[in-house]
């Protein structure tokens, strides 16, 4: 059935930064181009705004009668993303309104970056080999660890935060360097551990890097994807909606859009190695820059 002006969908990009830096991920999602498949139009709204909205919606803005919110949690400072989020994601749950990444769905497994690795080793995903440390753990803690690296013949490793954005405090190592440089990894790791757990992590070599959007069931990159790497992402999709399943069952939380749900955004990081091998990182509920992923646009139907 087509869709008046009345009945667009507004979708509202609640965030904390400079609200002007979104105008060319605005652009794009009101580009002809995007909205011909989709009946939503998109703006810009503050954290401390979206706050102030009351249960009574009195004071939301001036929108199309037949209208629906949704609401889109994106350009968060990084000192507080995960805070802001949340408050974000419990305020428009609070309201009623449907939310395209909510942070009680996925962004907590995507955010422990620690969770998210074994979530993919159980789901029969490759991965590097991880290894977990805990904020208040010993040097000989670190020492065991690293001795076990050294004896599976890895070359270098990787020292992240847990919780980590933007290769923040992200440190790099070969391990022939380890006794040279221990001084300098013992202080790394003291650092992050003093606001997280870290992560001791194999660092991969590979041939090719995608990061991959995905936005209202479909795919977005700037690099063409093959179909091996289109099937994974299909994969992917289809352990997500298993752990939506699983975790439905144990909680009694019922959100704005009726249940725990694959949200509607969220991007990975895939790496394709030389041997043809393809391994997804991490993945994003906050992917920034969307303009610049829209290259090469995919539609997978289980999306």
């Amino acid at each position: 059935m087509h869709k008046t002006a009345d009945d667009i969908y507004s979708v509202f990009i609640v965030c904390d930064l400079n609200p002007e830096d979104l105008s060319s991920t605005l652009d794009f999602l009101n580009s002809y181009r995007f909205k011909k498949f989709l009946h939503k139009s998109f703006s810009v709204l503050r954290l401390e705004d979206f706050l102030n909205w009351g249960r009574d919606c009195t004071n939301l803005p001036e929108i199309g009668k037949n209208a629906e919110v949704e609401i889109l949690s994106l350009h968060l400072s990084l000192d507080n993303e995960i805070k802001n989020h949340k408050l974000i994601s419990d305020h428009a749950f609070k309201l009623g309104l449907k939310q395209l990444n909510p942070y009680n769905s996925f962004a907590e497994l995507f955010d422990n970056k620690f969770l998210f690795y074994n979530f993919m080793l159980a789901e029969g995903f490759k991965q590097a080999k991880t290894c977990y440390l805990e904020k208040n753990c010993s040097e000989t803690d670190i020492y065991g660890i690293l001795d076990d690296f050294s004896a599976s013949g890895l070359d270098s490793f990787l020292i992240k935060p847990c919780s980590g954005t933007e290769s923040i405090d992200q440190y790099s190592f070969k391990l022939k360097e380890f006794p040279l440089k221990l001084d300098s990894l013992l202080e790394q790791i003291t650092m992050i551990q003093k606001y997280d757990s870290l992560l001791i992590q194999e660092k991969l070599e590979f041939k090719e890097e995608y990061k991959i959007v995905f936005l209202y069931g479909s795919i977005f990159s700037a690099k063409a994807l093959s179909e091996k790497i289109l099937a994974l992402c299909s994969q992917l999709i289809a352990a997500f909606k298993d752990y939506v399943c699983f975790k439905s069952e144990r909680t009694t939380r019922k959100y704005a859009s009726s249940s725990d749900i694959v949200p509607d955004i969220f991007s990975i990081d895939l790496l394709e190695l030389a041997s043809g091998d393809l391994v997804i990182l991490e993945a994003n509920a906050r992917p920034a820059g969307i303009f610049k992923y829209v290259e090469y646009f995919y539609y997978l139907d289980n999306l």
